[in-house]
């Protein structure tokens, strides 16, 4: 039978840090979804130590009112789904507010 035991520091870091990039590429990802729904041409992309500290993203798209702003974060909030039949026919990435969560 194989005894349980605690893993060292090293190892430990290193599952920490190789969970952290996996939610970060996941992060990136939504956020670049959410500049091309926005009919964006040109993203750029800032990852301050590699995305750990901070990930930033510049884009061109439509943008959103200082309103929208203080809602587009909390769950379930949308600009896309007004009817339950516009569950089947979004033609967009995002339109949940789930990857936030």
């Amino acid at each position: 039978m194989n005894k349980i035991y605690y893993l060292n520091n090293k190892i430990k870091n290193t599952i920490y840090i190789l969970k952290k990039i996996k939610n970060i590429f996941f992060i990136i990802k939504e956020l670049i979804k959410n500049s091309l729904d926005a009919k964006s041409k040109i993203i750029t992309i800032y990852l301050e130590k590699y995305g750990l500290k901070s990930i930033k993203i510049i884009d061109d798209g439509l943008g959103m009112t200082f309103k929208d702003l203080l809602i587009c974060c909390k769950q379930y909030t949308t600009s896309k789904i007004k009817k339950i039949k516009d569950l089947k026919s979004n033609k967009f990435y995002g339109y949940k507010g789930e990857s936030l969560f």
